[in-house]
């Protein structure tokens, strides 16, 4: 009986988190008119929540009826963290990969940001530019780290990557070891994807299909459905190198072969998925040339189910959303729960 209660109070605790997370502040009463929790149970959950500076205790306010009363504002300072990004950059025309990292807070506000190219394929360079990093932001208390990453992870072991370059590296062990903050490491399509439907309020229980096509490089597909990644096994699903039409290909150099392969990849799992919506993040492809491709398929056509499609051009800002999403599970902030 007492594990129920607490179960119980964990709920509401999260719904009273999530609601001030959405609506910045807010009455007790309003708070229990929304929740439908009641106004003592509401009572004890914003006690706990002030004492642990989840929110903050703010002036009284007159209402039009009734005693004034104080108002609650959610902390969105209570935590930092570290958001780090491994991206494809081009440099004399030669690609390359760089880190970017940022710090936010849970509204997202970025209070540090800085680019460096990761010249050294080995998981001790990876380590020490971490540090540099951290040793920059020491008046943030960073709580955890995020990492997007051009490859898969299964079982904390890195099993596909950008030209291999990171197979078999344990990074997210390596990375918590050093430093001693819980680490989160996803796939940057999927990342992408998940902030896309963060981003433009996809509903939780449609399923997505993202397609993430960088310039000159092979393409990396998401399965989201119902708020949650479908993986495979290994975590290996998505893999778009491996698909019959894209095995035997070298990378992708010119924009007409790019269109073909994306409206390829889009008549397959429109197929296969019947996906309530297409995300597509493809920098190298003009928004218009795109559609034109998309629009004279004639398979999509002859396709029964006609999903919404749409080209995401906020990259940046849907990464650090999912990041974001990455870096919340227990609180659930970015998670689209119901409130």
């Amino acid at each position: 009986m007492k594990k129920e209660i607490n179960i119980i109070r964990e709920q509401n605790l999260n719904a009273v988190k999530h609601y001030f997370f959405t609506h910045q502040s807010a009455l007790k009463s309003e708070v229990a008119e929304q929740t439908n929790i009641s106004i003592v149970t509401i009572n004890s959950l914003i006690k706990q929540l002030v004492a642990e500076n989840i929110i903050i205790e703010g002036d009284k306010i007159k209402p039009n009826l009734g005693r004034p009363s104080n108002i609650y504002h959610f902390n969105y300072h209570h935590a930092y963290f570290l958001l780090i990004s491994v991206e494809e950059v081009t440099q004399e025309n030669e690609k390359k990969l760089a880190l970017r990292a940022n710090v936010v807070n849970l509204a997202g506000e970025i209070f540090f940001e800085e680019t460096c190219l990761f010249t050294t394929f080995t998981i001790d360079y990876f380590l020490e530019l971490i540090e540099q990093f951290l040793a920059q932001i020491e008046e943030y208390p960073i709580k955890k780290i995020g990492i997007s990453f051009p490859g898969k992870v299964y079982q904390k072991k890195i099993v596909s990557s950008w030209y291999n370059k990171f197979n078999d590296w344990e990074l997210e062990t390596q990375v918590e070891d050093r430093f001693h903050l819980p680490t989160f490491i996803q796939n940057d399509a999927h990342l992408v994807t998940i902030g896309s439907s963060l981003l433009h309020h996809v509903e939780r229980e449609q399923t997505v299909v993202g397609i993430f096509y960088p310039d000159r490089s092979m393409p990396g597909i998401t399965l989201f459905a119902q708020g949650h990644l479908i993986e495979g096994r290994h975590h290996l699903a998505g893999e778009a190198k491996y698909l019959p039409n894209l095995i035997s290909q070298n990378v992708t150099e010119s924009t007409s072969a790019l269109k073909q392969h994306l409206v390829e990849i889009l008549e397959m799992y429109n197929a296969i998925i019947a996906p309530d919506r297409f995300i597509i993040s493809a920098d190298a492809i003009k928004k218009s040339e795109l559609e034109a491709a998309i629009y004279n398929s004639a398979i999509l056509d002859k396709q029964i189910n006609t999903a919404e499609i749409f080209i995401e051009e906020q990259f940046a800002l849907s990464l650090k959303i999912g990041l974001l999403w990455l870096v919340t599970p227990e609180e659930g902030y970015y998670r689209n729960e119901p409130t």
